[in-house]
């Protein structure tokens, strides 16, 4: 309480420290504008919406920097078979503006808006099974704008064939079996050729065919003997014309003058004894050796001894035949089967 007679005195120290005390008052909740350019109890009220709106901007940031990333967000319009999609680059670090490219799989179409990328990528986007499908383009292009990729469906199918190899004949012209006759020496036999040919069957349709497998057996030619005879000429100049010869042992015998051979007919140095099985009876031939030749002889007689190629000589009634026959002995002959003129 104080009157004009007795005014209050403040003093110097305390009128600084009041000053003081509401200058810091103002500074936190006072209207005194500060460096903002606000005063301090509307900064304080727009502070939470400002450190919001920077968490806002910085998880805007961080989910664009995924998104970036992730490749296609799939879209199906019921109302047509087209599947759409919604592309990123994550292939290629420099921006690439987005194109469309066509799958194409029998009567669907994908329509797939990408930037560069390889078909391979594109097709694994779209979860399809290569297992039994191929693509018309390599799977590792990178694919261009306004490509169109065909994935056809596809078969391989594998057939096993065979195709007959005939064989030949061979004729082959010989003195060793009768004039005029054949005689089949190695009989022929069919080969054959053997493939397996893999169809590659694509969309119901035949494109290739490769042959995977091939196994021939060859065939084996008949070899038939054919008799063309042929001419001898004797020790005696005389050329004899022979349907076919035999290569024989000719041993030698004697016998008492008229006897009989088994024929019935005289033994005479014309005689031969032989095995009818080899050279019948009354067979009209030519024995020739490295000896010497017997000349012109006939197949009447036989012997026990005379069996196969074998034939016995007959060296005469004489003194000397015995002589004759031991000088012969056992020796090789070629005995040739005379023909008629």
């Amino acid at each position: 309480m104080y009157t004009k007679d007795n005014p209050r005195i403040y003093t110097q120290t305390s009128q600084k420290n009041k000053k003081t005390k509401n200058a810091k008052k103002n500074l936190l909740f006072g209207t005194k504008p500060n460096y903002h350019g606000l005063d301090n109890k509307t900064f304080l009220h727009i502070l939470p919406c400002i450190c919001f709106t920077l968490v806002i901007f910085i998880s805007f940031v961080i989910v664009a920097s995924y998104t970036k990333h992730h490749s296609y967000y799939l879209q199906e319009d019921a109302s047509i078979s087209t599947i759409k999609f919604v592309a990123k680059n994550e292939i290629f670090d420099e921006a690439v503006d987005p194109f469309e490219v066509s799958i194409v799989m029998g009567e669907t179409t994908f329509t797939v808006p990408t930037s560069q990328t390889t078909v391979a990528e594109l097709i694994e986007e779209l979860n399809i099974d290569l297992s039994d499908k191929e693509t018309d383009i390599s799977l590792d292009t990178v694919v261009s704008s306004a490509s169109s990729i065909y994935v056809y469906n596809v078969e391989y199918k594998d057939n096993t064939t065979t195709e007959v190899l005939p064989f030949e004949t061979e004729i082959v012209e010989v003195s060793t079996i009768p004039y005029g006759t054949t005689q089949v020496i190695t009989k022929g036999k069919q080969g054959s050729v053997s493939k397996t040919i893999r169809s590659k069957i694509v969309d119901n349709e035949i494109i290739s065919e490769t042959i995977i497998e091939s196994k021939t057996t060859a065939p084996v030619n008949e070899v038939v003997y054919k008799g063309v005879g042929g001419y001898y000429v004797g020790d005696d100049g005389i050329t004899y014309h022979y349907s076919h010869y035999i290569d024989v042992q000719a041993t030698a015998y004697t016998a008492p003058s008229g006897a009989r051979t088994a024929s019935g007919a005289a033994v005479s140095s014309a005689v031969i004894a032989v095995d009818p099985s080899i050279i019948p009876l009354g067979t009209k031939v030519y024995v020739a050796s490295d000896y010497y030749d017997c000349g012109v002889r006939y197949a009447l007689d036989t012997g026990g001894a005379v069996k196969g190629n074998i034939i016995d000589v007959f060296m005469g009634s004489d003194s000397d035949a015995y002589g004759r026959a031991i000088q012969w002995g056992r020796r090789s002959a070629r005995v040739y089967f005379l023909l008629d003129e």
